[in-house]
């Protein structure tokens, strides 16, 4: 097996692989890719979404009163 170590950005999923592993750029056979991160960052970011979904469930609104349509009625036209 034949291994690599570089550092790149991830982009909508996507990690590019450097110029200078034009090799590994042609294959088109399957390859294993392990992905270290900083887990610093990774906590923060999942620290800040869980805050802002907090806070939307905290602007919810509670109803003494709701009304459960089954299928028929919801598409009923």
């Amino acid at each position: 097996m034949y291994a690599v170590e570089f550092e790149t950005e991830i982009n909508n999923g996507i990690v590019e692989i450097p110029l200078q592993y034009s090799e590994i750029r042609e294959i088109n056979d399957s390859v294993k890719v392990i992905i270290l991160t900083d887990i610093e960052k990774n906590h923060r970011k999942t620290t800040i979404n869980k805050s802002v979904f907090d806070n939307f469930l905290s602007l919810s609104k509670q109803v003494d009163f709701f009304n459960k349509f089954d299928r028929d009625e919801l598409h009923d036209r």
